[in-house]
């Protein structure tokens, strides 16, 4: 990745469909045209953040069509993680667009990544047990721990996105209890179950 260039985030949907999310808090522009296919490294539009324009570049595994209108305005404001686009899936695909994520991280194992810089908790307090232990199962809405970032804590809950699967049974903690951490860094490394 380049200086001038930033990955989005995405958010897998039921339907095989996927929420292109801003990486960053800036000015959004140039967004696709409904319709466009995009792939992976493709660029997918340009956000100002504090006045420098940075190319917005889709992530690795994901690819599809443009669904939905583009923005009315040139240029609008737009929040980290707010939805920049919908990708659908191409015809010939029926959801290849997870199964591209997973071929892709299949020979390690799928990795859950940290959403933001903070520190992370693998449990609720000290004399606790972890939310999860290795070998257990995982499934969507499941607590895995907390995210602290300025004395603020968030659960940070299993999602099936990214390569993840709806239900994954935890290989690895990647991270220590309390570990520092800094967005994109994996946290844990699932497989399916």
């Amino acid at each position: 990745m380049s200086e001038d260039a930033l990955i989005a985030r995405a958010r897998g949907l039921p339907d095989g469909s996927h929420e292109v999310l801003a990486p960053a808090v800036g000015w959004w522009e140039q967004a696709p045209e409904k319709g466009a296919e995009l792939q992976e490294g493709e660029r997918a539009g340009l956000l100002r953040v504090l006045g420098r324009p940075r190319a917005v570049l889709l992530p690795p595994g994901l690819r599809g069509r443009v669904a939905g209108e583009a923005p009315r305005l040139r240029s609008e404001p737009v929040e980290y993680g707010q939805i920049l686009f919908r990708l659908e899936p191409l015809a010939a695909e029926s959801g290849g667009v997870a199964a591209r994520a997973t071929h892709a991280d299949a020979a390690q194992g799928r990795l859950l990544r940290s959403s933001q810089a903070g520190r992370f908790w693998r449990r609720p307090d000290p004399g606790a047990p972890d939310f999860i232990a290795e070998g257990e199962i995982a499934e969507t809405g499941r607590t895995l721990g907390l995210l602290e970032v300025m004395k603020t804590f968030q659960p940070l809950r299993y999602r099936a996105e990214g390569g993840l699967p709806a239900r994954a049974r935890l290989l690895r903690w990647r991270v220590a209890d309390g570990a520092e951490v800094a967005e994109g860094d994996a946290l844990a490394e699932f497989e399916p179950a």
